[in-house]
């Protein structure tokens, strides 16, 4: 857990370096948010607000949605490269993974 007074210095996708890049999403009761690492250190990061339907769903189906929305904003950064998804949220790691 990161301290909230702390200063987080983004740094630039760096494609001379080996690509181990995480996808972190997470989802609350109100919406999603991710963040992009690569070696560990943030890309970038995105914030989503649930629409009233999205707020309906399990959390499982809402961190799923974090994931989607994450891969969709950041394909291009994504797509040539292998990248693992870091989720807190237990269930999660039992969906099938399907090539793209």
């Amino acid at each position: 857990m990161r301290v909230t007074s702390e200063v987080i210095v983004l740094r630039s996708l760096d494609n001379s370096l080996p690509m181990s890049i995480e996808v972190a999403p997470d989802a609350s009761l109100e919406g999603t948010g991710a963040e992009l690492l690569q070696k560990g250190k943030p890309v970038v990061f995105l914030s989503r607000k649930f629409s009233v339907a999205d707020c309906k769903n399990t959390m499982g189906e809402q961190e799923l949605l974090a994931v989607m929305h994450a891969l969709r904003e950041w394909c291009c950064c994504v797509e040539r490269h292998a990248f693992g998804i870091k989720t807190d949220h237990n269930p999660s790691r039992f969906c099938k993974v399907y090539p793209l």
